[in-house]
């Protein structure tokens, strides 16, 4: 038996992390009303391209370990990037919804 382990990379748990807090995202966007305004979709929208993106960057990562580290920070800046439009976009939508 083989006992190549590498030490997992921090960068890939923060991935994985962060497509997590994406899918739960996207129930809540999802649970929040059965009749979706454009805006919602369009925030289940870029949900739904930022952890696809993060995925194809961990399988990449993870078949190549020699540029993960780069992969991953790529990978990293979008979702970040993603994350921070969701989350104004969804202030925006909490700031609308208790004027109404």
């Amino acid at each position: 038996m083989e006992n190549s382990e590498a030490k997992p990379n921090p960068a890939i748990k923060t991935a994985e992390n962060t497509v997590t807090e994406l899918s739960i995202l996207l129930e809540d966007v999802n649970n929040t009303t059965s009749n979706p305004s454009p805006f919602l979709e369009s925030v289940e929208k870029t949900a739904e391209r930022a952890t696809s993106e993060l995925n194809l960057a961990l399988d990449t990562a993870n078949k190549t370990p020699s540029k993960s580290s780069d992969i991953l920070e790529t990978a990293e800046k979008t979702a970040e990037k993603s994350a921070s439009e969701l989350s104004q976009v969804l202030e925006s939508a909490d700031n609308t919804t208790s004027k109404l």
